[in-house]
């Protein structure tokens, strides 16, 4: 960019001097003018008889004469050249304007990457905590009742954060909740899942931390019927006004121990 503005000065000023000396060569070549009167023309006076017969034209007073259109003066080509240099710099402003543009839409790109690349990322993984593995009834109900029965699981959260940057967890929320056959969302309907530990936790850059949650809900297991342990962890992160979140969804299958991350993209992400 420096070179073209180098370029588009340097090409100014040698118009400049062109116009100057062509300016200079036509006051040269044109003819003084000054403001002394035009002497008259013998053979356009007119006689005027004694008799002043009809038909005749009347004398004019002398030193009168008759007054021409006034011509537009012509272009000079000193004004063509000026006329040029001017559009040049119009020229040359447009197409600085438009790279001072690009540059920061460069460096704009440029800086969201270093923020993509430095800043904290949270994952979030779901276990049975080892006091109990599964999903169980506190009344000893078998797979396949046909009541509905109030389903408990006690699980362990992990979350760790792959970034190079601190992050601090102000948001936990898990639910345990029976969806079943065709009627489990698109979304995890997250404001439904139950708050859990309310303090704020803070993990460094590569640090992991744990939690152990019980979770309960009611409803009928059958082999259609998908029992499901989902919820959401949001947190900060020191690069101001960008905050993270990250969503899980875990299919227990009909052993009751077996849990499978969900195929839905919407039910696992880490943002």
């Amino acid at each position: 960019m420096r070179l073209s503005a180098l370029l588009s000065v340097a090409f100014i000023l040698i118009l400049s001097v062109n116009a100057q000396q062509v300016s200079k060569t036509d006051s040269e070549k044109t003819p003084p003018r000054n403001n002394q009167p035009t002497p008259e023309n013998p053979s356009t006076r007119i006689e005027i008889n004694v008799g002043n017969p009809p038909y005749t034209q009347p004398a004019q007073p002398q030193g009168q004469h008759a007054i021409a259109p006034a011509q537009p003066a012509p272009i000079s080509n000193g004004e063509w050249l000026i006329a040029g240099i001017t559009g040049v710099y119009a020229l040359s402003s447009i197409l600085t304007y438009f790279m001072i543009r690009r540059q920061a839409k460069i460096a704009k790109s440029g800086t969201d990457a270093v923020i993509a690349i430095e800043r904290a990322w949270i994952t979030v993984t779901i276990d049975w905590s080892p006091a109990h593995e599964g999903i169980f009834d506190m009344k000893g109900a078998s797979f396949g009742e046909s009541r509905p029965v109030n389903w408990n699981a006690m699980i362990r959260m992990t979350y760790k954060n792959e970034g190079k940057t601190p992050a601090w967890i102000f948001e936990r929320r898990a639910s345990l909740k029976i969806f079943e056959s065709g009627t489990r969302p698109e979304k995890p309907p997250l404001k439904d899942a139950a708050i859990i530990h309310h303090e704020i936790v803070s993990l460094a850059a590569g640090e992991e931390k744990s939690c152990d949650t019980p979770l309960s809900c009611e409803g009928i297991r059958t082999w259609d019927n998908l029992i499901v342990i989902y919820g959401v962890v949001g947190y900060r992160t020191v690069i101001p006004k960008i905050l993270g979140e990250s969503v899980f969804g875990y299919g227990v299958l009909m052993d009751g121990k077996t849990r499978k991350p969900l195929e839905a993209p919407e039910w696992n992400t880490n943002a």
